[in-house]
């Protein structure tokens, strides 16, 4: 009954609004891959996730890793963000 929204700032302008990229159940969005597109450097880039209960919410916190990819160039490097999220009272 989760429902997670990933938002992602195409253009790096802070005054535009971030496109929905994806929309869909927490498990039907297990490894899920969104392709950001290139990065000039010294890019900054806002992702932004939105989970959405239907109903009462099913457990007291929500772990999740997002895994950052950059390829390119002769290069790679992954990094993780381990995330927890508590729903307010």
């Amino acid at each position: 009954n989760t429902t997670m929204s990933v938002w992602y700032d195409h253009d790096g302008n802070p005054d535009t609004s971030l496109l929905l990229v994806v929309s869909d159940t927490i498990a039907d969005l297990d490894c899920h891959e969104v392709m950001l597109g290139e990065l000039p450097a010294e890019a900054v880039r806002q992702l932004k996730l939105e989970a959405e209960y239907v109903g009462p919410c099913p457990t007291r916190s929500l772990s999740f890793d997002i895994v950052f990819e950059l390829v390119g160039g002769g290069f790679a490097d992954t990094e993780i963000s381990h995330n927890y999220f508590t729903p307010p009272d």
